[in-house]
């Protein structure tokens, strides 16, 4: 049975706008998307959206990949969806930033924006390092970092980039740092991100996007070239990593 017109409308009001540098239309667009991939994908949680439900990683990058095919855009879109507010450290392309978020319980936060391809020469330099043959590449795989973060998908992922990730994701700030509070786990994660980006940067170039929670949250990002994607975790908080 089609849904009533007061249905609908309370189906429209579900999705709203918190953030966004785009035009209206792209904003609309965005919106609708995003609706439409929870509407197909989790209908009951649009019938009653304040029931509480506990949502999986694979679920919400299912949900991330199911708005991203939505969006017809001539520049690639990264969609970020978690339940909770999005810790990210990005660049994104100017005009091109969404952030939603979906009135269910908890409140689904949904970010989608563009960024800018990396300049010239900086993914030639970063094939080079990553070249190997693949007995090279096998003996890279076994010498990881020992330490408390591990690796959760390095399916997408060179060794040297999994490497220095979780290099970066082992380090503790000092107890007098003045950029973090080491007694504050949130602070430290924020720390440990920007530890991730800055490091990358400084040995591969720029526009590396890192974004971390300690609650789920899945992704679907459009890589530069292969093996330039990680997912890491250290204690509660997981920790994506891409170019």
């Amino acid at each position: 049975m089609a849904p009533s017109p007061s249905d609908t409308a309370g189906i429209e009001r579900l999705v709203r706008t918190v953030r966004s540098d785009a035009e209206q239309r792209k904003r609309l667009v965005c919106n609708a998307c995003f609706l439409s991939a929870l509407v197909t994908l989790h209908p009951d949680v649009v019938a009653k959206p304040k029931g509480e439900r506990r949502w999986r990683r694979e679920e919400l990058d299912a949900l991330a990949t199911h708005t991203a095919r939505r969006i017809d855009d001539a520049d690639q879109v990264h969609v970020i969806v978690g339940v909770d507010d999005l810790s990210v450290n990005i660049r994104y392309m100017k005009g091109s930033l969404v952030y939603l978020r979906a009135e269910t319980n908890p409140p689904l936060r949904c970010m989608m924006y563009s960024s800018l391809p990396p300049p010239h020469g900086e993914e030639e330099t970063l094939g080079a390092a990553d070249a190997t043959n693949d007995d090279d590449a096998e003996g890279a795989k076994g010498d990881m970092p020992a330490g408390p973060a591990k690796v959760l998908d390095a399916s997408d992922a060179s060794p040297d980039l999994v490497r220095a990730v979780l290099r970066c994701l082992n380090e503790d700030p000092s107890s007098t740092s003045d950029d973090c509070k080491a007694d504050d786990p949130d602070s430290v994660a924020t720390w440990r991100s920007k530890r991730v980006k800055d490091t990358l940067t400084e040995t591969y170039g720029t526009y590396w996007h890192v974004v971390h929670d300690a609650k789920p949250f899945g992704a679907a990002v459009s890589v530069s070239q292969p093996g330039r994607k990680v997912i890491c975790v250290r204690g509660k908080h997981s920790y994506l990593v891409w170019r």
